[in-house]
């Protein structure tokens, strides 16, 4: 084979479709996203005041995949579980509507990731002032929204943490099978009678 040959297959080696087809980096084994680690979620359900129940659970989904030393260990589109703590409706003369939130965990592989402080910023409408509602951060995980009827649409984005170590499982690298060669069994041929009895004369 010419040499412009074999230069012709070392760039078809090396083109960008093989390298495409390179498995991405996981991180390494034993490796743990630490406790308050921020993460960007988006809610995927719209919420209003008075409307929506204490105890009702929504839909969040991760906006931003969770890095480890800039390898993705949670990637975005990850499903989570949002919970409506409190919801109460603006009161007499444009007064406040309460509605708290709180971010409770991803499902990451079928275990929770738990999550806390989560806190937006979300505009509302007062009837009495006409002034901008802004989200207040409350003591316990959640978001406090005041306006005559607080509303957060979906597809609002909010920030929260986790709420804990969680190590990570990797999936094994699969390694081709190896091929295992299997004796047959081999019958022990029977061993020649042996008489103890003298020759007959």
């Amino acid at each position: 084979m010419t040499a412009p040959a074999l230069g012709g297959m070392a760039l078809a080696a090396a083109s960008p479709a093989a390298i495409l087809l390179a498995p991405a980096p996981v991180p390494a084994a034993g490796a743990a996203i630490p406790a308050l680690t921020p993460v960007k979620l988006e809610i995927r359900k719209q919420l209003v005041s008075k409307v929506t129940k204490p105890g009702e659970f929504f839909p969040l989904r991760l906006a931003e995949p969770i890095l480890i030393n800039g390898t993705v260990a949670i990637p975005a589109g990850t499903e989570g579980i949002g919970e409506v703590v409190e919801s109460k409706g603006g009161g007499m003369a444009g007064s406040p509507g309460v509605l708290i939130l709180a971010a409770r965990y991803l499902d990451v592989d079928g275990r929770r990731l738990r999550l806390r402080s989560m806190h937006i910023v979300q505009t509302g409408t007062n009837n009495q002032d006409g002034a901008t509602a802004v989200g207040v951060l409350l003591g316990f995980p959640g978001l406090f929204i005041t306006g005559g009827k607080s509303t957060v649409a979906e597809g609002t984005i909010a920030e929260a943490k986790t709420a804990e170590p969680f190590a990570l499982t990797p999936s094994p690298v699969t390694s081709a099978p190896t091929t295992s060669v299997t004796r047959p069994l081999i019958a022990a041929a029977p061993s020649p009678a042996i008489s103890t009895r003298g020759n007959s004369q």
